[in-house]
């Protein structure tokens, strides 16, 4: 999947340096997470990532922040509410689809009606957390047994 984003935030935690990069969003793993790296709540940010070369129709998302030790995390980072979904093929944008996440650190999933190449999440708007103003995104994931579906 290898998702790209326009920023990730880098901080300084207890002398250690920590970064939230864009990797952290596919792989299995799910105590780590990306967060936005710029001023604000990150609207316009930008996650990019190609589908399965077979073209999965299901996203699988979890919104938020996930640590395992520190559950309060999810709910002290804003979370994903509005996003725009670019989808693509022989890259050009053919589908725009309005998405609104539950504020939920479950599993939730987009479906489209056709296989796409490649996406685009443009966050529009968030759940604001109620400490900081990073917004959190755990993970994004493709179905594998949907390529396998007419």
């Amino acid at each position: 999947m290898n998702p790209q984003t326009t920023s990730s935030l880098t901080e300084t935690l207890r002398g250690e340096k920590i970064t939230y990069p864009a990797e952290n969003l596919n792989i299995e793993n799910l105590a780590l997470s990306w967060v936005e790296g710029v001023d604000g709540f990150g609207k316009g940010e930008v996650i990019s990532f190609k589908n399965r070369i077979d073209g999965s129709r299901r996203i699988y998302i979890i919104n938020g922040f996930f640590s395992p030790d520190k559950p309060s995390l999810f709910y002290e980072n804003n979370r994903i509410k509005d996003l725009t979904v670019r989808c693509y093929k022989d890259n050009e944008v053919v589908a725009i689809v309005h998405k609104t996440l539950k504020d939920t650190g479950k599993m939730q999933v987009i479906e489209f009606s056709e296989r796409y190449e490649k996406f685009d999440f443009l966050i529009e708007d968030v759940y604001q957390g109620r400490k900081y103003n990073d917004t959190a995104l755990t993970g994004i994931f493709l179905d594998a047994l949907d390529c396998f579906t007419k």
